[in-house]
């Protein structure tokens, strides 16, 4: 088996146990493993990533501009505005980071693999949309998002994906909660610069590196762009159009990682398509379907106790957990607030 710096194994998800109900209220679809949480809109548009930092407590990527900090924590209408802007990147698409198909999103169906691993599926220009997400295990998570387009008719198609979007990496709004008030946010430098193919931002004031890379199949497509550094998210854009036969099927993947601490770990050139073993395990909390009256009342129980043991509990030490009431440690307006 070849060391972890040299792939990265990926997982054919088995089918959703249950689709969300659209009549709903949604917020973004959040899971996490190995103390990297991952919030993502209904089309699978990365609107979050956050992970423990020794120094800051937590940072993350996002697709707007770092929290100001200063005065503006006790704005309270400012406050409410920037919280308000993760629900208006669930709400407008386009305005997250990562893959997506341009044309009409018809049949539109999201759920959770064992509870956990959000999957999206929906038809666009004819051709059907499977969009999975895991996180893999071991010393360097990194976040897996697998696009699958399925061609089910009997003359070949076209559809152009892009990947892209604003990326910003940050220190979360709060770092802390004391008694003098919230702790003084870094200045928000975004340092971007690309190796062998793939996207590295990086932040020196935190420090913190995010790091992507995009597959077809199990191959690795050359990212480029502009290098020039930025207070402000740096616009990420390359786009592949991808030629399906008839009855056939392609792979587009995206690779993320949030690192707060350098590391000898890269990207891989090629992905493993079949093993299982890197990937993160799930919070051990068995699943079942009950009788169709019971079905939501299980699966909101499931939600709520993966979403505390997979994104609310973050390791900072070995045996330490810290337990969060807000993964991404948004601004509260007031400190006690929670």
């Amino acid at each position: 088996m070849e060391p972890q710096s040299k792939t990265l194994k990926v997982l054919h998800l088995t089918p959703c146990v249950l689709t969300l109900d659209n009549a709903r209220q949604k917020k973004t679809l959040d899971f996490g493993a190995e103390g990297v949480v991952c919030s993502v809109s209904s089309l699978g548009e990365v609107i979050s990533i956050s992970t423990y930092h020794p120094q800051h407590g937590i940072v993350v990527v996002n697709p707007f501009a770092q929290f100001p900090g200063g005065d503006k924590f006790w704005d309270q209408a400012y406050v409410r505005m920037y919280r308000r802007k993760f629900l208006d990147c669930f709400n407008a698409r386009g305005s997250g980071f990562g893959l997506k198909l341009s044309g009409e999103i018809k049949n539109l169906r999201v759920g959770y693999v064992d509870g956990q691993w959000p999957r999206i599926n929906y038809n666009v220009n004819g051709i059907e949309v499977e969009s999975s997400f895991l996180i893999t295990a071991g010393p360097d998570p990194s976040i897996i998002n697998s696009v699958i387009l399925f061609n089910k008719e009997a003359e070949e198609r076209s559809v152009a994906i892009e990947f892209g979007g604003k990326v910003s990496v940050n220190r979360a709004s709060y770092g802390q909660l004391t008694e003098a008030g919230p702790v003084p946010i870094p200045p928000c430098l975004n340092r971007p610069s690309y190796r062998d193919g793939v996207l590295s931002i990086n932040n020196p004031n935190l420090p913190a590196t995010f790091d992507t890379a995009l597959y077809a199949q199990s191959g690795r497509i050359s990212l480029s762009g502009s290098t020039k550094e930025s207070s402000e998210p740096i616009d990420i854009l390359h786009t592949e159009r991808i030629t399906i036969s008839p009855w056939q099927s392609r792979e587009i993947t995206a690779v993320y990682r949030l690192s707060a601490i350098a590391t000898p770990f890269s990207l891989p050139q090629q992905l493993n398509l079949t093993s299982k073993q890197i990937y993160a395990l799930d919070s051990g909390f068995v699943y079942s379907r009950e009788t169709p009256e019971t079905e939501l009342d299980c699966f909101v129980i499931r939600r709520t106790l993966d979403y505390i043991l997979s994104c609310c509990c973050i390791p900072i030490d070995q045996g330490a957990l810290c337990v969060l009431t807000d993964h991404i440690a948004l601004p509260l307006g007031w400190h006690r607030d929670n």
